[in-house]
C-alpha cells in the first residue's frame, strides 16, 4: 500500500553516537533515518523498503514523500502507550516460550493459543531457562545497563554504561521483567530490540527478544503477574516424536 511520510516523523529521528560513552550521555536513542522510522512502522527493514520503491536509497526517504510499504497494521510509536492498560488485555492469559522453535505463544485461560510471536533467544545451553516464570513488572521505554563482561561471559564487569530509552536502545521500547516462580532471582526479561532483522535467530545474551512492534502488542495482551512456561524442546525428544 502507499504511505505518505508525515511531518511528525522527523521528531523521532536523530543522531545516535557510536561510542558507548557518548550514547550513555545522550537523552534518547532515536531512529537514525526516516527510512528506519518507516520500516519499523510497517514491520520490515530498510533493504525491503528500497526494493519496494525501485531501489530508493535510505537517505532519500524524506517527510512528504509517498512510498510503497507492506500492507500491515502500522506500529504507531507516537501513540503506542507501551505498558499501559489495554482493552485487548486477556484476563488469565499465560505465555509459553518454545526455545528451539523461536516462538512465544499467548494462551487463554483454557490453554488455547490466541497469538504467536517470533522471538530471538540465546544459543548456549545456559540460556535455556526451562521451567515456570512470571512477569514481575512491565517497564516501558527502559534504560539499559550495558556491561560488556556480563553480555559476553555472564559475570559483572568493572565498567557499566546506562543507555537512555528510545527505539535504538538495545532492549527496544519495552521490558517485561521475568521472575522464577521458585528459585533464585535472575535479571532477565522479554524485551524489544534495536535490530529486528535478528528476530527468529540465536542472537541473545539470555533474554527473549521481540521486534518493537510485537513487544508493544504483547504488552497489550498480558500484564504483571502473567505466568510463563519456558519449554526447552530438547532435540532428542523432537526426533523421538518424529519417529512415532
Amino acid at each position: 500500500t502507499s504511505f505518505e511520510i508525515p511531518s511528525e516523523a522527523a521528531r523521532f529521528v536523530g543522531f545516535v553516537p557510536v561510542a558507548l560513552e557518548e550514547r550513555a550521555a545522550a537523552k534518547t536513542l532515536p531512529y537514525t533515518t526516516i527510512a528506519e522510522y518507516v520500516a519499523e512502522r510497517f514491520h520490515t527493514d530498510e533493504a525491503t523498503l528500497g526494493r519496494l520503491n525501485n531501489g530508493l536509497k535510505e537517505n532519500a526517504f524524506t517527510v512528504g514523500l509517498s512510498v510503497k510499504v507492506p500492507a500491515v497494521r502500522p506500529f504507531l510509536i507516537e501513540s503506542s502507550r507501551t505498558g499501559t492498560a489495554s482493552k485487548e488485555r486477556i484476563p488469565g492469559a499465560s505465555l509459553r516460550v518454545h526455545h528451539l522453535d523461536h516462538q512465544l505463544e499467548v494462551c487463554d485461560p483454557d490453554g488455547q493459543v490466541v497469538a504467536v510471536f517470533p522471538i530471538t533467544v540465546g544459543s548456549k545451553p545456559e540460556y535455556v531457562r526451562a521451567g515456570a516464570w512470571k512477569v514481575a513488572s512491565v517497564i516501558p521505554n527502559p534504560n539499559f545497563v550495558w556491561d560488556d563482561e556480563m553480555l559476553k561471559h555472564g559475570r559483572k564487569g568493572n565498567k557499566q554504561y546506562i543507555l537512555p530509552p528510545g527505539p535504538n536502545n538495545p532492549v527496544g521500547l519495552l521490558w517485561l521483567e521475568l521472575q522464577p516462580v521458585s528459585g533464585p532471582e535472575a535479571h532477565i526479561g522479554i524485551h524489544g530490540t534495536n535490530d529486528p532483522t535478528h528476530i527468529g535467530r540465536n542472537h541473545s545474551s539470555g533474554c527473549i527478544r521481540l521486534a518493537n512492534w510485537d513487544i508493544v502488542r504483547l504488552s497489550r495482551l498480558i500484564g504483571a503477574g502473567t505466568h510463563v512456561v519456558w519449554v526447552p524442546q530438547p532435540e532428542n525428544a523432537r526426533v523421538a516424536d518424529a519417529g512415532e
